[in-house]
């Protein structure tokens, strides 16, 4: 692995090209096995408002029921199409998020977080499970699912100067009483618990392992009707009712932020490794 700063660094344009590359390679590979799969959070709303990215964004999520999940997570092969990979908790032993992440084998990404191993640009690959349809039962579900993924982010996330240092040493408090559990096992049990509700005929999903931003369940019957969206100049799979998707997690999305909230809120260095690129 490359040591940072050790190659050429990549640029922000570059690194969106990058992240592109790994989105077609999974597109291409979910339909020749006929996995579903959906764009979504702000590359569902960028395809849709923007035609690509957001302009003040730089990430690529997508979505896939657990069943589609499984079979991406099983089929996908060590490396696809010369230096695509792809890692998760089934498939790497020090693989430490309850999602997956695809990415370039060519580049190394260095994030704001503590995980056991570096990859390259990537993509986050996020489960899409079943969660109750009554809302009371769904209520005190989340509530719990949200209190474990505060706990797990604060597990992860480095402190920071740039923090104050009231917010740095609330989290170091409780990064001291989560030194028992480490990063993979709470990984694990962050995943076991987005499953709870799986096979028990709800017609409700939601990114139970990731969202926080996003609190709203959603109908699992969007998943059924797919079509394509232009994305920075390639097809891509999204929900044909991007509408009742996207008012559901941010409301009148038509309308821009105001333009002191239009920032990125991933903070990385990506570089690639072999200096002949």
């Amino acid at each position: 692995m490359a040591k940072k700063g050790s190659n050429r660094r990549i640029e922000i344009q570059e690194l969106k090209q990058l992240q592109i590359g790994v989105l077609n390679a999974v597109h291409s590979f979910c339909k020749t096995h006929h996995i579903r799969y959906s764009l979504a959070c702000g590359t569902m709303l960028g395809a849709v408002r923007h035609k690509g990215y957001i302009p003040w964004d730089d990430d690529i999520d997508i979505y896939l029921l657990r069943d589609d999940y499984d079979k991406l997570i099983k089929l996908f092969p060590v490396v696809y199409l010369d230096h695509y990979e792809l890692f998760s908790l089934e498939r790497n032993k020090y693989w430490s998020r309850p999602y997956a992440k695809a990415f370039d084998n060519r580049t190394v990404l260095y994030e704001n977080s503590s995980d056991s191993i570096s990859i390259g640009v990537n993509i986050d690959i996020y489960p899409i499970d079943d969660v109750p349809d009554n809302l009371h039962t769904w209520n005190r579900y989340n509530s719990i699912r949200r209190i474990l993924q505060k706990l797990f982010l604060v597990k992860i996330i480095r402190l920071e100067k740039r923090r104050s240092f009231w917010k740095n040493s609330m989290m170091l408090f409780v990064k001291f009483f989560l030194s028992f559990i480490d990063k993979r096992h709470f990984a694990c049990l962050l995943s076991r618990y987005a499953q709870l509700n799986n096979g028990k005929g709800y017609h409700n999903v939601f990114e139970c392992v990731q969202g926080m931003l996003q609190k709203n369940r959603f109908s699992k019957y969007l998943f059924e009707e797919l079509c394509e969206y232009s994305f920075e100049n390639k097809q891509f799979l999204g929900f044909k009712n991007y509408d009742e998707y996207l008012k559901n997690g941010y409301g009148d999305y038509w309308n821009l932020p105001p333009i002191e909230k239009r920032v990125t809120h991933h903070f990385f260095d990506a570089y690639w490794i072999n200096d002949s690129n």
